[in-house]
């Protein structure tokens, strides 16, 4: 509930003269301005009922010039504070020897005491404060020369992919690292060769990191495969029985088999889909078709197969299916091993009439009368 009087009714002391008491009490932050409001300071007494508890509010147009200046701290709200030109601003920045963004807002947090404190007159986000008023970079304002990549002057691409070439990096990893200045051997980045030449030079030459770094690598969209017929009489001739030894293959971990060309795919399923892919046993010759490949007999051409093995039940069934009943043979591609799932409303009955045992499901009897 509101005090009595309500506080919109209150007759508060002239903005001087209410100033001039708050100064007398001696507070050193808005903190302390706001405790002493709740009377959490009782050492400094309590808040005068003609003096208002939100200055800003009653005496707004009337005098009003911050929480510094009503304590007298002397502190001025930023959006307050009347800056120096950019010019002398700068030349105070420079005056530091601050050479990198980082350090000047650590100066500015005061974490670099022996260089003394920042001006209230000059703003710690100057980029802002000066933005369309001289701001160029924080190069030009610490003095350093350094310019952000949207102003900088590339040299050319072949001019530059000559000189990345010339320091004999393995991969992109090494060249994140070289930019870092992570690999001082090499030296440092010059200012006109960019650290992402993929976005400098889109369009203008970039052909992937192996072209750019001169180690023959090339992405996998910038590549030109071989045709599918020439690559897969390639895949054939490796002599890999299944899809997992491709992929050993292809990751090098079967050096008896030489190593992938660059111009045959490790994912041929992607890279060939619609343009003669029809599964890994089709692309290593070993006659294997994915089950979702395949086409199967009718269920009755089939289920006359199954019948044919003389099988007791569905557990041999299983058995056979997995090369358990070597005496039976092996099934064939074109006979499912989930018939249940493959003929469900083609014509499967259950279990007995597909093996030609008549044991086929039939629903619990009703319980017997008593």
């Amino acid at each position: 509930k509101s005090s009595s009087p309500q506080t919109r009714f209150r007759n508060y002391r002239q903005f001087l003269d209410a100033r001039e008491f708050v100064r007398g009490i001696e507070l050193k932050s808005e903190f302390q301005w706001k405790e002493f409001c709740k009377g959490n300071l009782p050492i400094k007494g309590q808040l005068p009922k003609d003096i208002p508890a939100a200055p800003q509010r009653v005496y707004k147009g009337k005098g009003w010039n911050g929480i510094g200046d009503w304590i007298g701290t002397g502190t001025v709200a930023t959006h307050l504070r009347e800056y120096r030109s950019f010019d002398l601003a700068r030349a105070f920045a420079r005056s530091l020897g601050i050479t990198k963004q980082g350090d000047w807002f650590k100066f500015c947090k005061g974490i670099f005491p022996k260089m003394g404190t920042l001006p209230v007159d000059v703003p710690a986000n100057p980029q802002n404060t000066y933005a369309g008023r001289g701001w160029i970079s924080w190069g030009d304002w610490l003095g350093t020369g350094s310019l952000s990549n949207s102003l900088r002057k590339f040299c050319n691409f072949h001019k530059a992919r000559k000189f990345a070439r010339s320091l004999g990096l393995r991969g992109q990893s090494d060249w994140i690292e070289y930019c870092k200045g992570n690999l001082p051997e090499k030296g440092i980045l010059p200012p006109d060769i960019p650290s992402n030449p993929q976005r400098t030079y889109r369009g203008a030459g970039w052909q992937g990191y192996g072209n750019w770094l001169g180690t023959g690598n090339v992405a996998n969209f910038l590549r030109e495969f071989r045709n599918f017929d020439e690559a897969r009489s390639f895949a054939r001739s490796l002599g890999l029985r299944g899809q997992s030894e491709w992929i050993e293959f292809c990751k090098g971990n079967m050096p008896e088999m030489g190593t992938l060309p660059l111009d045959i795919p490790a994912g041929p399923n992607r890279t060939y889909a619609d343009k003669g892919w029809r599964g890994y046993g089709d692309w290593l010759g070993t006659g294997t078709i994915a089950t979702i490949s395949r086409k199967y007999r009718d269920f009755r051409e089939a289920r006359t197969f199954a019948r044919e093995l003389k099988l007791k039940n569905f557990l041999e069934w299983r058995d056979f299916c997995a090369g358990r009943l070597p005496e039976k043979g092996t099934l064939p591609q074109d006979i499912p091993a989930t018939p249940n799932r493959t003929y469900a409303e083609k014509g499967w009955v259950g279990n007995g009439d597909w093996l030609g045992t008549d044991r086929t499901r039939v629903s619990k009897s009703p319980k017997r009368k008593s």
